[in-house]
């Protein structure tokens, strides 16, 4: 094998290898935390025994330091180990997303959300990110501050009539390595955290975040909208009005809250409600399990494509009027097994609809 040949194949066994630890760091979730260790492994293996058997082919042809691209390999999947081992940090034992360790970054002010050196109040919350992992919540004071391990995905912010606007620089590419990081978050670490005071009662909060976790603690909100492309969002102790939360590939929480009225939908994840008081909400899960836990609800309207539906803990379920269907499921409601389908009269103004395509459905 000639050198040059040699140097093609470590290329795109490097590419390959990157990119495939990338996909697995992307679902980020610490059950699967094991399944990516294992994955890591035997990548490192492959290329391991690839890189051996093409310094043996090159032998009698040139000399070829194979070292120095097997350590720079394995910085690399000591760095995306480290990132997954830091998301794992960020959250509590039960799997949801955790307050961030402030105490373990240096957190720095944005830059536009300061003016003589005081953070200025703002009254709305508006956010399009690319990858952050994001705390909002209460505080002693306002303030927007945030680290990152790598300036691709540089903030930018700026608080106009009222609205705190943060948004990310455009970044240009100039090498694969720079390709692979803005479009898989290969071992950037970005985090933010905005509070502000308790008592504070934001008008809006918009938030649209590519790929990380999102944390919305402790507020009261009159909108409250979310979009989140690649990974949880948790809301936990808050009472909003208007909710409208869309998760293409993570879970949804929601935990010791108050909700007016709220749509949900997520593609690929499980959807969970604890101690919560949700007067109307509408789910739409694709692919997850819907759990309501606790939950005092007076309209529900749920579709599930592929999992089940679970909601227990619900006081005065003959009080409701209740109209089931499960096209390829078991339905349970109190302490009856039923077949496809179950039908209840109850009083005005509560209702519970569910459809499951594929799934259960049990309610008790």
């Amino acid at each position: 094998m000639n050198r040059k040949r040699y140097l093609w194949m470590i290329a795109l066994i490097t590419v390959a290898c990157i990119i495939g630890g990338s996909i697995w760091h992307g679902h980020r979730g610490p059950r699967h935390h094991w399944i990516e260790q294992e994955i890591r492994e035997e990548l490192r293996d492959e290329l391991e025994d690839d890189q051996e058997d093409a310094f043996e082919d090159a032998e009698d042809t040139d000399d070829i330091d194979v070292d120095d691209t097997f350590e720079a390999e394995e910085a690399d999947f000591a760095d995306r180990e480290e990132a997954d081992d830091d998301d794992a940090e960020d959250r509590d034992e039960g799997g949801k997303v955790a307050e961030i360790d402030e105490s373990k970054y240096e957190m720095i002010p944005l830059e536009g959300t300061q003016k003589d050196g005081a953070f200025i109040p703002f009254e709305n919350i508006d956010i399009v990110t690319g990858a952050f992992d994001i705390n909002i919540k209460t505080g002693q004071d306002y303030s927007v501050t945030y680290y990152l391990s790598d300036d691709i995905f540089q903030p930018v912010g700026e608080i106009k009539d009222g609205t705190l606007y943060i948004t990310q620089k455009e970044f240009s590419i100039d090498t694969l390595e720079d390709f692979i990081k803005k479009h898989f978050n290969v071992s950037v670490k970005a985090k933010m955290v905005i509070t502000v005071p308790e008592g504070t009662e934001i008008g809006t909060l918009s938030f649209k975040n590519g790929a990380g976790d999102t944390l919305v603690k402790d507020l009261t909100i009159d909108t409250l909208t979310g979009h989140a492309s690649a990974g949880d969002f948790d809301l936990e102790n808050a009472t909003v009005n208007t909710l409208d939360a869309k998760d293409s590939a993570g879970d949804i929480d929601v935990n010791n809250s108050s909700i007016g009225s709220a749509m949900i939908d997520c593609s690929a994840g499980d959807i969970e409600l604890e101690d919560t008081l949700i007067k109307k909400v509408e789910f739409d899960n694709s692919a997850g399990n819907v759990e309501l836990e606790k939950c005092q609800v007076q309209d529900l309207y749920a579709k599930v494509s592929a999992g089940d539906f679970e909601m227990t803990g619900t006081e005065n379920l003959a009080e409701y009027n209740v109209d089931l269907k499960a096209s390829a499921g078991d339905i349970r409601f109190g302490n009856n097994k039923l077949e496809d389908s179950f039908q209840q009269s109850g009083k005005d103004g509560l209702k519970i609809v569910v459809r499951s395509s594929a799934g259960d459905i049990t309610i008790q």
